[in-house]
């Protein structure tokens, strides 16, 4: 995939920012390395002193491929704009390694990027947003996430609507692309997510439509390393921003994949975090003996069954349920099961269990779901089960 041009903020060091006049929005000099609006004179020379101090406060670095404070920079939400430069800058070699290994289809969908303010992030999520594929609701509501910090880095208050709930009632104006011009077209592909998200992107702040439907691949691969570079994954820091020690380990396959965070001590978590704390719940008891079929058998077949129960009763839920990933495995099911075995035959630390039993996790986004789904599962059913709630 080609890269057109570094990110506006790096240049040569015997260059300078180009000093032109604005011909969007007014007919004042703007600063390119400020955000927008923030410092517009008449003069030219006015600006070209502006961008004195601005060089002589920047960092310097000799390699491109050098890590460092330049490399954050790039992709911090506040000095991101609705430009072309701001998503056309070339990769990393390290952000190349990282977004591969993040969209690659061959490693396990459960495995967990990024926490946001809403919910976790896994690689299934990213698949959606970086892959030729349909964007889901999770990882749209993390992008607007984003898209509401770049507003208010400039001033602007805007509000985010969820995406998996209808218009709030009101007293709403309707307007639609046709009557704003230059807005962007989308004649065909299943990119209406990433049309969304930049077409918000570039109203809310204002700016000049510079994208079309061309440039979907690599504007999905930026949204990909916008979300690694500016959320963090619980105690396991940036793990996918590409300048951190954390991520170099991963690339090193020092660090090993993370399915669940680990929740802090009750003592230590406040009474507003614990409504929007993680939930998990393994309801079979452990040190129960399976009786007739072998224990890998039984989870397969519970899995299943359980499964069918929940497609079958999605009026039930208020909110989406996503099935394990075992229901996808095909021929590997038969090894996960073993090592599901290993639950209950051996002494295992929490983070084996946690991987062992991420692929027959079920996922939910609503408490009261995921009662509704033990009752019935495991109360009525006696089945194996291993569920967890993620608050949004």
């Amino acid at each position: 995939m080609s890269r057109v041009a570094m990110h506006h903020s790096i240049i040569t060091c015997d260059g300078k920012p180009a000093v032109e006049r604005c011909t969007t929005c007014c007919r004042q000099f703007h600063c390119p390395l400020c955000p927008k609006g923030m410092f517009k004179p008449n003069q030219p020379a006015r600006l070209q002193r502006h961008l004195e101090v601005h060089i002589k406060n920047a960092i310097a670095f000799q390699d491109n491929n050098a890590c460092g404070p330049h490399c954050e920079i790039i992709t911090k939400s506040e000095n991101v704009r609705p430009c072309r430069s701001s998503w056309t800058f070339k990769l990393h070699p390290a952000q190349e390694q990282l977004l591969k290994y993040v969209l690659d289809t061959d490693n396990l969908a459960g495995e967990l990027i990024v926490k946001t303010g809403k919910s976790c992030l896994t690689r299934a999520d990213f698949w959606g947003l970086g892959l030729n594929k349909e964007m889901e609701s999770t990882i749209g509501n993390a992008c607007f996430e984003v898209i509401e910090k770049i507003a208010q880095s400039q001033g602007k208050t805007i509000f985010v609507a969820d995406l998996y709930v209808s218009l709030i009632p009101g007293n709403w104006t309707e307007k639609t692309g046709l009557q704003i011009q230059g807005f962007p077209r989308q004649p065909y592909g299943i990119d209406c997510g990433i049309f969304m998200l930049m077409n918000a992107f570039y109203t809310t702040l204002d700016a000049p439509y510079d994208f079309s439907v061309t440039d979907m691949p690599l504007l999905r691969q930026w949204w990909c390393i916008i979300l690694m570079e500016n959320f963090y994954l619980g105690s396991h820091g940036k793990l996918f921003a590409h300048w951190t020690d954390a991520s170099k380990a991963l690339l090193r396959g020092e660090v090993p994949p993370v399915f669940r965070l680990r929740k802090r001590k009750v003592d230590d978590i406040t009474e507003d975090e614990e409504q929007q704390a993680e939930v998990s719940v393994r309801p079979a008891d452990k040190d129960t003996p399976v009786e007739g079929d072998s224990v890998e058998d039984r989870i397969l077949h519970d899995c299943r069954d359980a499964a069918e129960w929940v497609e079958a009763n999605k009026q039930l839920f208020s909110a989406r349920v996503d099935l394990p990933d075992i229901l996808c495995m095909g021929e590997n099911q038969a090894e996960a099961a073993l090592q599901y075995g290993r639950v209950w035959t051996e002494q295992l630390d929490d983070n084996e269990k946690d991987s062992i039993l991420e692929p027959f996790k079920f996922t939910f986004y609503s408490t009261k779901d995921m009662w509704k789904f033990c009752d019935e599962i495991v109360d009525k059913r006696h089945s194996l089960a291993y569920c967890e709630c993620h608050h949004r």
